[in-house]
């Protein structure tokens, strides 16, 4: 979310482009490849590009569940919004699980953890857990839960016009609560 305040109103903004394709080896193996774009700056995060590869293992698939599992590298270059940029290579461990409760409805769950190669300090969790509603053919309404952990969050050291400095350092969990229209075509 970036901040952005006109007078006394201010508004957070985060961004995320991202891309993925999968290629089936067999019946329950993929391989995938993916690119992504991500700027969060009250994160501390100014731009952070990824690259990645990996292999997926589909565990359980019918007609209620579908469990998967996925390993794989990135490559990041990642820009806080203070400081020098950095660049690092990360593993990508990944698990999702879909529970389809009812014909309308859909219960997810996904977990992504990376962990920095360069740096054993530096892991990242990511979160996910939703529930969707089937509306119609083309829209259904969704409720999620994402948590995102940086284990080594973004610190910004500031100066005052005296010179004296204060140290801030952004916090190592994010949430947020939402609820969207989703639209499918």
């Amino acid at each position: 979310f970036m901040y952005d305040c006109v007078e006394d109103t201010c508004f957070a903004e985060k961004y995320f482009l991202g891309g993925r394709m999968r290629f089936d080896i067999s019946e329950k193996v993929f391989w995938y490849v993916s690119a992504s774009w991500f700027a969060n700056e009250p994160a501390g995060i100014d731009d952070r590009y990824s690259y990645g590869a990996g292999l997926g293992y589909q565990v359980l698939k019918n007609d209620r569940h579908d469990f998967k599992v996925e390993l794989g590298a990135d490559y990041v270059d990642e820009s806080p919004v203070v400081g020098p940029s950095d660049t690092f290579t990360s593993l990508r461990g990944f698990a999702g699980y879909e529970y389809k409760i009812s014909d309308t409805a859909t219960f997810n769950q996904d977990v992504e953890v990376l962990p920095n190669l360069d740096d054993s300090d530096d892991l990242r969790i990511n979160s996910v857990t939703s529930l969707t509603a089937t509306i119609n053919e083309h829209l259904a309404l969704k409720a999620s839960y994402t948590i995102n952990y940086d284990g080594q969050p973004i610190v910004e050291t500031i100066t005052g016009d005296d010179d004296t400095t204060a140290t801030f350092e952004f916090d190592e969990t994010d949430t947020i609560l939402a609820v969207s229209l989703v639209i499918n075509y």
